[in-house]
């Protein structure tokens, strides 16, 4: 799931007596980092439980030694972990555990978590971000952080971006076109980059969990996709601060595209958690 989805909130409230490995520390990052082998003297201290590795794509030479402790060890330890990001694990060839482990994902809170205090209005100004919508007075000061540190520094260091000023006016553009279908000749142009450059973008955005693609719906197979899918970031609250308008009320002009990314982010949660299967097309 995305970052600040509350995933490890989730863990720790599930696993509190695992043997932790949290990488966004440097205190387990820098040593796993240098010797991955580590993580099997750690575990094997253990007679058996769960493990927790925090954000595992950060270290994708750790999923080769889970592979290999599930394989000599079975059932004897269990492994929970969570990641923001695909795009390293896609990017370095990495042990994706195929057929040793489940696939779960993670969303900002969806309905049934907040129905009590459910605002519509709100949801749309800032979103369902959990430490955001947990704080009416700091919430535009929370997005803003979370685009500042996270999607700025974190992402644009996935992108490999060269020119950071067209990638900061490439996210601002995002913005405005979530829940619109994508020209990517026509954001280049809006972004002064080549199209290429676009492509590798949006990309990432979708490879770290901030955004989605949904593609058009065609009644009969075919081979090759003829109507360009739309494009949806994942919370409404990050589409107002990438384009500057958090600390604004919502206006007639955005309240559609809001709206229809806001239900998106409901049914996918729905499909997700309820285990529905399926494909979701427009």
């Amino acid at each position: 799931g995305p970052r600040g989805t509350g995933k490890t909130t989730w863990l720790r409230d599930n696993f509190a007596s695992a043997t932790w490995v949290n990488l966004l520390t440097n205190q387990d990052f820098l040593p796993l980092l240098n010797n991955p082998g580590l993580l099997a003297e750690r575990v094997l201290a253990k007679n058996e439980g769960w493990v927790v590795i925090d954000e595992v794509q950060k270290i994708p030479g750790l999923l080769n030694e889970v592979h290999n402790l599930i394989s000599i060890h079975n059932q004897r330890y269990k492994f929970a972990m969570s990641g923001s990001s695909a795009r390293k694990l896609r990017r370095m060839e990495a042990n994706l555990l195929a057929g040793r482990a489940l696939d779960r994902k993670f969303f900002p809170l969806a309905y049934p978590e907040i129905k009590a205090e459910f605002n519509l209005e709100r949801i749309l100004r800032v979103g369902t971000l959990p430490s955001v919508f947990a704080s009416e007075e700091y919430s535009s000061d929370l997005l803003e952080s979370y685009v500042s540190t996270y999607l700025r520094e974190e992402i644009q260091q996935e992108a490999l971006v060269k020119n950071l000023e067209s990638f900061a006016r490439f996210l601002k553009v995002a913005g405005i076109l979530s829940g619109s279908v994508i020209d990517h000749t026509h954001v280049a142009r809006e972004c002064s980059v080549n199209r290429k450059s676009v492509e590798r973008y949006f990309d990432t955005l979708v490879d770290t969990l901030v955004a989605f693609r949904l593609p058009a719906f065609q009644p009969r197979l075919k081979v090759k996709e003829r109507v360009r899918p739309k494009f949806y970031l994942f919370d409404c609250g990050v589409v107002r601060t990438l384009t500057g308008r958090t600390r604004q009320e919502v206006l007639e002009f955005e309240r559609g595209n809001l709206l229809e990314t806001y239900l998106m982010h409901e049914f996918r949660t729905a499909q997700s958690y309820l285990n529905t299967g399926g494909e979701m097309s427009y």
